[in-house]
């Protein structure tokens, strides 16, 4: 007598995942927001919580905003992403004045922001410009060594270009 044996062996996929982000994007400027997905059997399907479908939603907004993302696999596994963006409209402004020593001729001027860094800054000093790249803050610092007139010409903020103005004036003092 002999028997017939047939082995089966049910493998589950790995459970799927999704996850979103945070997002700083300049005001009334889109973005493009795309979940990072992991697991699952693919051949995925996506609803937004505006009710678009795709891998990926392109946004517009000018006020902060919370997006959702519902992730499906084939065999009907469900998740959920989330993203929090914060569009920025950043300002920037120098105002003031600074005396340095003659001995010593180096002097920090403060750059007023209401926006996160990193910051690119160009600043004129007599009328020749200047850039300086990378700058942390609030407040933008810059490094000053040549006595005159600095206006402040134009700050990227986290890659917005913010909305300046200002003038400050560097004088050697006697002592």
């Amino acid at each position: 007598c002999s028997t017939n044996e047939v082995l089966f062996e049910i493998h589950d996929p790995p459970p799927l995942e999704a996850y979103g982000y945070d997002d700083i994007i300049c005001a009334n400027a889109s973005a493009t927001l795309t979940p990072s997905v992991n697991g699952g059997v693919p051949g995925y399907t996506y609803l937004w919580s505006d009710g678009t479908t795709g891998a990926s939603a392109t946004i517009m907004d000018d006020e902060p905003n919370g997006y959702s993302v519902t992730v499906t696999d084939e065999c009907g596994q469900t998740t959920v992403a989330f993203f929090n963006v914060l569009p920025i409209a950043p300002s920037a402004e120098l105002d003031g004045n600074l005396n340095l020593c003659p001995d010593s001729p180096v002097g920090v001027l403060e750059i007023d922001t209401d926006a996160p860094g990193p910051f690119d800054v160009t600043y004129t000093v007599n009328g020749s410009p200047f850039t300086e790249y990378g700058l942390f803050g609030p407040p933008i610092e810059i490094n000053v060594y040549i006595p005159g007139v600095y206006e402040l010409v134009a700050v990227v903020a986290n890659g917005c270009p913010a909305n300046v103005s200002g003038t400050a004036t560097v004088e050697v003092i006697d002592v």
